[in-house]
């Protein structure tokens, strides 16, 4: 889900550069995500569940798992982005 008002109104070189934007700025939220995920598997090295009695890094490690997915899918979109023909932005 997006809101992407902005980047639909303007053509060419303008919204490929304000979607570059955009993609780095998530980029730097998932890489942060990322690395707080990893603390917190550390942290829940520690920790058992109440009930279960599993480690909490199990139920932990969706966070980093997930970011690292995210960054992945957004360095491909930015690969997309620029790898598509000029004809196409026109």
């Amino acid at each position: 889900m997006a809101l992407d008002l902005l980047p639909n109104a303007l053509k060419g070189r303008p919204a490929k550069y304000l979607k570059t934007l955009i993609y780095i700025l998530c980029l730097v939220f998932f890489v942060a995500l990322t690395y707080a995920g990893f603390s917190l598997c550390e942290l829940g090295m520690r920790q058992k569940s109440a009930t279960m009695r599993i480690p909490m890094n199990y139920v932990y490690s969706c966070i980093p798992i997930c970011g690292i997915l995210s960054i992945y899918f957004l360095v491909l979109k930015v690969f997309r982005l620029y790898s598509r023909k000029e004809e196409k932005e026109a």
